[in-house]
């Protein structure tokens, strides 16, 4: 199976690819702080291939705890809004 990670994924952009890519078989590992959007992914929830992290991509001691191999997409949402970046 193909994985992948998402981060900005609770966004627009993010949640329409995580849910594209887990409807194609993907193993996607999702990551977002919530600091926005909080419902966007719920119908991914009860699926196998989809695993959630609540988590601020920028901290990257607890960001490189998520122990993946997979193809990284970043959908920019992640930083939209964002004053200090």
């Amino acid at each position: 199976m193909k994985k992948i990670l998402i981060t900005g994924a609770a966004g627009y952009i993010g949640s329409k690819l995580c849910t594209k890519f887990v409807e194609e078989g993907y193993q996607v590992t999702a990551v977002d702080v919530l600091k926005y959007e909080k419902n966007s992914l719920g119908h991914l929830f009860s699926k196998k291939n989809f695993i959630f992290f609540k988590l601020d991509v920028t901290k990257k001691k607890k960001f490189k705890k998520i122990n993946f191999k997979s193809r990284l997409y970043n959908s920019f949402s992640s930083s939209c809004g964002r004053a200090s970046l």
